[in-house]
């Protein structure tokens, strides 16, 4: 549950960067616009991903802006935890003669969240953020246990 919730705040993070983008005066480098534009569920299919639009959003900011993110970030999750909760979940466990347990756990995920507030930093003054998020993730863990035999 601690790895959906660090997803989540980083999928949080990713649509502040991206409203900073859309609020940003003037106009925006080709860069700029196609990552404030909607990707359509581009970039959610993975963490891997998601990261990786991370990276080029903090690379498109300024610092100003990578420090407004960080303290409306911090505000909002102050103020408001993501809510995540387990809709579908199941493990399904197979046993090798030789003394192996073989076990799958899958769950599906839900991710909600919404909060809308003014900007926390002096150049951002009178600019407000919103954010809205609904996921389902789907999370999948393998084990291997070696059972032992009583002698």
């Amino acid at each position: 549950m601690r790895h959906a919730k660090d997803i989540s705040i980083l999928h949080i993070r990713n649509q502040v960067m991206r409203e900073l983008l859309r609020k940003r005066q003037g106009p925006l480098s080709e860069e700029a616009r196609r990552l404030e534009q909607p990707h359509r569920g581009r970039y959610i299919k993975s963490e891997a991903t998601m990261q990786q639009l991370q990276a080029e959003l903090l690379a498109e900011l300024t610092p100003e802006e990578r420090l407004e993110t960080e303290a409306w970030v911090q505000h909002a999750l102050s103020c408001r935890s993501p809510v995540i909760q387990c809709v579908r979940g199941g493990v399904t466990k197979s046993y090798d003669p030789s003394g192996i347990e073989l076990s799958t756990v899958s769950a599906d995920m839900d991710l909600r969240y919404a909060f809308g507030a003014a900007c926390r930093t002096p150049p951002f003054q009178g600019v407000s953020l919103s954010v809205e998020i609904g996921n389902t993730w789907k999370l999948e863990a393998h084990g291997l246990t070696l059972v032992t035999h009583p002698v």
